[in-house]
């Protein structure tokens, strides 16, 4: 019987080392999974892109002429980014040559790709300027030095202010650090929208301070602009509109849901005297006939009397276009999304209509909700005053 029992004891000691080393081995194959894109596009673009910088350089002849120029590009869509709507026009009237490079880099196979990056590069060797809003791979693999990169980058961002972290500030492995780092290095002016906000995104940058200037986000300048205004979409009449707009949870790979369902059901709580709408973003799996918007969000912000978001940036485009609105934040997942990404800004900073849960919601929707941003937009915005462009031309000495 002691046989037996050693012989079991032995066999349950062999088990278990083959069970951790299963174990072990999924964890090093799922690893290896999970940065095998990351690592690959490290490798492809730090050599490849280079390669098609200098041949681009040698096949590319200079035009000859000494006007300026200025590339334009879109990195995310086919269309040029909102980003650039102010600032197009005055490059054009200082008699800048402006060049719109706009394609979606996620669509495109490695030979459009090289195709697209071996068009930018030949761009490069006349242009003065490159204005992007976000990051760009050409840019950012790019060999920046005085004759194989000719013009100046400015990075325009594409939301103003400060709100949840980003970057460098939540990468989590030593790989993310590294290749975030190479996203933002060869700017050389990144432009903000107030004096507070410059060390933080030098620092989700991991950039000099020095190159992050407070001149005012250009794109808000639509926003002071009195056609805009006056070509704005026009709600119901007579009744307070409510716009619920949450941030994109998630990642391309996987879409988390946002609170939509429980703002729905708060507002079919609410009164008729209430017109409601809820924006979710276009990959999140929900809608909601009743509360679907006939509207494009962008162009009614200042018809908005309520606009109830959570982490996202559309909140600082609603203070810019509506100063006169009520901004409520609804954050029902604070503390999860507060370990998991963290704020630069409180919440109560942002706005002083905050609701952690539907009770909160209902009694803040219920009262004669107002304001609740003077103080972020006195800290984090006060240079979104519709001269935001012609500051970055100045700035440039363009005009």
């Amino acid at each position: 019987m002691a046989d037996i029992g050693v012989k079991t004891d032995m066999h349950q000691r062999k088990f278990g080392i083959l069970f951790q080393l299963r174990i072990a081995c999924g964890k090093l194959v799922s690893s290896v999974s999970r940065h095998k894109y990351p690592v690959m596009k490290f490798l492809l673009s730090f050599w490849l892109v280079p390669a098609i910088q200098i041949v681009s350089l040698i096949r590319h002849r200079s035009d000859g002429t000494d006007k300026t120029t200025a590339v334009v590009v879109t990195s995310r869509s086919y269309n040029t980014s909102a980003s650039f709507a102010c600032l197009i026009p005055k490059l054009e009237e200082a008699s800048v040559e402006v060049i719109l490079l706009s394609e979606n880099q996620s669509d495109l196979g490695l030979l459009a790709k090289i195709r697209h990056i071996y068009r930018f590069f030949g761009l490069c060797k006349t242009a003065d300027y490159v204005f992007l809003d976000d990051t760009y791979l050409p840019v950012s693999y790019a060999l920046k030095y005085k004759w194989l990169f000719r013009p100046r980058v400015v990075q325009l961002w594409h939301s103003a202010g400060l709100f949840k972290r980003v970057g460098l500030d939540i990468t989590s492995s030593w790989l993310a650090t590294s290749l975030m780092k190479l996203n933002f290095r060869n700017f050389d002016l990144v432009v903000v929208s107030a004096e507070h906000c410059r060390a933080p995104i030098a620092g989700f940058m991991g950039i000099d301070t020095e190159k992050v200037v407070a001149l005012g986000t250009s794109y808000t300048d639509r926003y002071f602009l009195e056609d805009a205004k006056e070509n704005s979409e026009r709600m119901a009449a007579g009744k307070k509109i409510i716009v619920y707009a949450p941030t994109f949870r998630g990642d391309a790979h996987k879409v988390k849901p946002s609170p939509a369902p429980s703002v729905a059901r708060v507002f079919a709580k609410l009164g008729a005297g209430a017109e409601c709408y809820i924006s979710t973003h276009p990959q999140e799996n929900f809608m909601s006939e009743a509360f679907k918007p006939q509207f494009k969000l962008s162009d009614a912000l200042s018809e908005i009397d309520v606009l109830i978001t959570d982490y996202s940036s559309i909140a600082m485009d609603y203070m810019l276009a509506n100063p006169q609105g009520a901004l409520v934040l609804y954050v029902p997942d604070y503390q999860e999304y507060e370990s998991s990404v963290g704020f630069y800004v409180s919440m109560n900073e942002v706005s002083e209509n905050v609701a952690f849960d539907e009770a909160d919601l209902i009694r803040i929707l219920s009262s004669d909700v107002s304001g609740g941003f003077d103080t972020y937009q006195k800290n984090y915005l006060n240079r979104c005053d519709g001269k935001a462009t012609d500051r970055l031309l100045k700035y440039l000495q363009i005009t």
